[in-house]
């Protein structure tokens, strides 16, 4: 897994909902109650990418295999569903198959 970790006070959320991870382009959204202008989540399936975003905060999670991609996907849902009780993919009209691959369509919505 490869983490890096960037900063920018000047950033909110839609900044990655309409330019840096579109649905247009593969991205899905990590959908939980948190979910507001100052945090949210993103992941893509095929380039096994994970960025997370909280007030101003940015992660990018760049995992090595569909396993470690899994695994961190349901980490952060465990967390969620944990904290606030709802966690779901938002993959858009982008096709599923690749969720459903990674064992995880059932979060899905």
């Amino acid at each position: 897994m490869n983490k890096t970790e960037l900063f920018d006070g000047e950033m909110n959320r839609y900044a990655f909902d309409f330019g840096h991870c579109r649905l247009n382009d593969g991205w899905a959204q990590l959908d939980t109650d948190q979910d507001a202008s100052y945090f949210g989540n993103w992941a893509h399936p095929e380039r096994l990418h994970i960025v997370s975003f909280a007030e101003g905060d940015i992660t990018v999670i760049k995992c090595n295999d569909s396993d470690e991609f899994r695994n961190r996907i349901e980490e952060i849902a465990a967390f969620h569903i944990g904290m606030d009780g709802r966690f779901s993919i938002d993959a858009g009209n982008n096709p599923k198959d690749d969720w459903k691959a990674l064992g995880l369509a059932g979060y899905l919505h």
